[in-house]
């Protein structure tokens, strides 16, 4: 909404619009009243005005706008990293100017109004990101405390104003969380690119125990692993809680005391991390307490972080494309060429010493993705 349409709708003049959104309306030369001028604010963000920061700049220079690189502080960032570095890389080797902004937990829609307001058009958002829904976000939607329902409304706020910032964006989703909401979610400036990790859990930790690697354990991911007690999980209690704040292998250290005690009461003999850094540390911590992995306990990845292979014990992980994706967004950038329709592909299994499926294969193939692979078609 542009401040001519703000003025019209409220029956404003411009200047008097300009001077609020401005700030300036204590300015005796205008002498407008502070409930007008709180109105008209309230007005322009309810309906997704952002001044625009960068046209003197824009006009000097031309017409191209910086593409937006936007990451998440809390997740996702290490198994982002490579591919941020790619995206830069290429941008300036076409002499394309890039913004790189991060952005915390429900506060995603500031970054993009940030950008919008300098005038930029294609957002690369890098991180998980996943659209409310009651079916298939249960966890994220639960206020069974006050602190849960504070957070459950900022996160619907936040998805609010993104709308209505996407209305003139285009932002490439490398690591979106599918299934989409049952309500089909946001119809405008959006492409989603990721995987489906509500099949994916449930599917990865079948295999892990059909395959003679059970009893499993787990780390807590999309909130439905509570569903898989009793046929693939013997408790509930072999669902662990991790913090994705601070240091992930340090986490992993911590989180290795907790393991072996509940592996005292329940036994297992595998475990999926759905985070490399925490991987690392529980191997860590494990080897120098005494046990041998895979041996007593193997140790199952999720991300192919860069470090992944340089482990006390390299790790077994999945690849979630998120490179790929980026490229592909990149491209698409460059070239100005839409991508057509969702995409999403199951993430690649990347056999390392930490987790070894035990299966013999059939053929000359022996590629650690081709046994996978075999796992997978026998469901």
């Amino acid at each position: 909404m542009t401040i001519k349409e703000i003025a019209r709708a409220l029956n404003f003049s411009t200047t008097t619009v300009s001077v609020c959104l401005a700030g300036r309306e204590n300015d005796p030369r205008y002498c407008i009243r502070a409930e007008n001028a709180e109105l008209i604010r309230a007005f322009a963000r309810k309906h997704g005005y952002v001044p625009d920061l960068s046209a003197r700049r824009l006009r000097a220079v031309g017409a191209t706008p910086p593409v937006g690189i936007v990451f998440s502080h809390r997740s996702g960032f290490e198994k982002s990293l490579p591919a941020i570095r790619y995206a830069m890389d290429t941008l300036a080797s076409q002499g394309r100017e890039y913004l790189v902004l991060g952005y915390h937990s429900a506060a995603l829609a500031k970054a993009l109004s940030t950008l919008r307001g300098l005038r930029v058009e294609d957002v690369i958002l890098f991180g998980p990101y996943n659209e409310p829904c009651p079916i298939n976000s249960v966890s994220g939607m639960d206020r069974s405390t006050a602190e849960a329902a504070r957070r459950v409304d900022a996160w619907l706020a936040d998805y609010e104003s993104c709308k209505l910032l996407l209305k003139h964006m285009r932002m490439y989703v490398t690591d979106y969380v599918f299934p989409r909401p049952a309500d089909g979610g946001l119809r405008e400036g959006i492409l989603r690119m990721g995987a489906n990790s509500s099949e994916f859990v449930p599917k990865i930790l079948g295999k892990m125990k059909a395959c003679g690697l059970g009893p499993v354990a787990t780390v807590r991911w999309n909130g439905k692993e509570i569903e898989l007690v009793p046929d693939i999980l013997d408790s509930e209690e072999l669902i662990f809680r991790i913090e994705h704040e601070g240091n992930r292998y340090k986490e992993g250290r911590r989180l290795a005391e907790r393991v072996l005690k509940i592996r005292q009461k329940h036994h297992f003999r595998s475990i999926f991390i759905g985070n490399d850094g925490v991987a690392a540390g529980l191997i860590t911590e494990l080897c120098e307490r005494g046990f041998a992995v895979p041996e007593d306990i193997a140790v199952l990845g999720w991300g192919n972080d860069e470090p992944s292979e340089c482990c006390r014990v390299p790790l077994s992980t999945f690849n979630s494309h998120i490179q790929n994706y980026a490229e592909m967004a990149i491209q698409a950038i460059l070239k100005q060429k839409k991508i057509s329709g969702d995409i999403c592909r199951d993430f690649d299994y990347v056999e390392r010493k930490s987790f070894v499926f035990p299966i013999k294969m059939q053929t000359t193939e022996s590629k650690p993705a081709a046994r996978f692979r075999q796992m997978t078609a026998t469901t």
